[in-house]
């Protein structure tokens, strides 16, 4: 659902953007002062959280994370059975090896392995390599000489192994379903004054999640919740207490010791952060430097602009402006609710709490803005950067349309190209300018940093993960 909720947000923006392009070929081309009050950002300063900036690597991170597989290392937990292998002579004298019957002294439910340690059978622990949760894997060994029961040692058998769980630990991703229970003042559940009936909460609770997702070991939650966390296995249900810190921005539990009562459902395995997973997932920058940066300028930028936003004066909106975005969004009302089903206003005011109203003037403080802070500092895109980004969108709309129309690289560049023009000017020459302003902003902010308080464990990972140099 959230995935669907973006897409629909950015097409509305996309249509938008694209109607207004074609409506009018120059727009704010006024003196920007009798329209804007703009407050005076120059001392301005960003306070730049380190641990922030982490906090949004780990959770880039999670978004491409694999589902877990076994490797060396994990401890995980199987189930185990075993028949031992007979062998009869037929009348031609071939040996045929089948199955007998299970042998209830090899059988184990819920064994805890350490793969690689060898302290079962090699080649049971070997099998299971690369498996999922709940996968099973058959193989035919003999025991070793030294196995645990004597009276198998040096027999054949057949062994059918299936995964059924895995002991999470630092570096995992898990799913979870919790829920957080405000505690009295003796550390006991409170119990739920609004139950009605069964089907309610047996315990008055100040938060819950089925579908949560958590990277063990980065601190993006409270002290003690991803702790508590490692060690517990897949399916596992476990009630522990912690505490919120007295600056959490949640009134009603800030400072509060409450108890959560966590099941682990799912498992999945992060990347390593390292120059290839920049390169692959983030292909605009080559190296965690460059993506860390980039995090930085994001996170600056973002705290200026609202700074800016909130504090600067609409005085008056352009007359022509605001009708064309007006226009501009009766134009697409009919289209819209036939391609999602849902009216314009209702969308707008679901997604963005806003009527309609508020949405097209909200659009148009922040382009105001941007134009207002390009005549306070001049700046103004050059006919080369206008012709690059031009080329730019060329290239991204020819990939896109070889990759989702299926249309050979001649055909696609065709299509994109005449999909850019019918964007018209304004839009090249926004995204130059608007980028400009953004680029200034960063530039010439005051930035302190704020020292990191923790390693990640994204940190450890790449540490572990570098080759041995002599």
């Amino acid at each position: 659902m959230k995935k669907r909720i973006i897409c629909l947000a950015l097409v509305l923006i996309m249509v938008l953007s694209v109607s207004s392009c074609i409506v009018s070929k120059t727009r704010y081309d006024y003196n920007m002062e009798k329209y804007v009050e703009l407050v005076d950002y120059s001392d301005f300063k960003v306070d730049l959280e380190l641990d922030s900036i982490q906090a949004a690597i780990d959770s880039s991170i999670m978004d491409y994370a694999t589902e877990y597989k076994v490797q060396v290392g994990d401890e995980i937990y199987v189930d185990i059975t075993a028949k031992e292998v007979l062998y009869t002579e037929t009348e031609s004298g071939t040996v045929i090896d089948q199955k007998g019957d299970e042998i209830a002294d090899l059988k184990e439910e819920g064994l805890l392995l350490k793969v690689g340690s060898n302290e079962y059978a090699s080649k049971v622990e070997n099998s299971i390599l690369g498996t999922k949760i709940g996968e099973k894997t058959q193989l035919k060994i003999k025991l070793p000489d030294d196995f645990k029961h004597e009276s198998y040692r040096g027999k054949e058998v057949y062994i059918d192994i299936t995964v059924k769980s895995k002991v999470c630990n630092e570096g995992d991703i898990v799913l979870v379903k919790y829920k957080g229970f405000f505690l009295d003042k003796d550390g006991n559940k409170i119990p739920n004054p609004d139950k009605k009936d069964e089907k309610d909460e047996e315990y008055k609770i100040f938060d819950s999640n089925s579908n949560a997702k958590f990277y063990l070991g980065s601190k993006m939650a409270i002290e003690g919740f991803e702790e508590n966390i490692v060690g517990m296995k897949v399916n596992e249900t476990k009630s522990f207490k912690a505490t919120f810190p007295d600056d959490y921005d949640n009134e009603s539990v800030k400072g509060q010791t409450v108890e959560f009562e966590v099941t682990v459902t799912g498992l999945s395995v992060a990347p390593i952060f390292n120059d290839d997973f920049v390169k692959a997932y983030f292909p605009d920058y080559k190296s965690t430097e460059e993506f860390t940066k980039a995090l930085k300028e994001k996170y600056i930028l973002s705290n200026i602009y609202e700074y800016i936003t909130s504090n600067s004066k609409i005085l008056k909106y352009p007359k022509a402006e605001l009708r064309d975005a007006e226009r501009e969004l009766k134009n697409i009302e009919e289209e819209f609710k036939k391609e999602y089903g849902i009216e314009l206003d209702a969308y707008i005011e679901a997604y963005f709490d806003m009527t309609r109203d508020e949405y097209v003037k909200s659009n148009m403080k922040s382009e105001m803005i941007y134009y207002a802070i390009k005549q306070h500092e001049n700046i103004e895109p050059t006919d080369e950067q206008l012709l690059e980004e031009v080329d730019s969108l060329i290239e991204y709309y020819k990939n896109y349309y070889m990759e989702n129309d299926k249309l050979d690289e001649n055909s696609a560049k065709l299509k994109a190209q005449s999909f850019v023009n019918s964007l018209g000017s304004t839009y090249s020459y926004e995204n130059v300018l608007f980028r400009l302003v953004d680029e200034f902003l960063v530039k010439t902010a005051k930035v302190t940093e704020k020292p990191r308080t923790y390693t990640s464990i994204t940190e450890k990972l790449a540490e572990a993960d570098k080759p041995v140099t002599e």
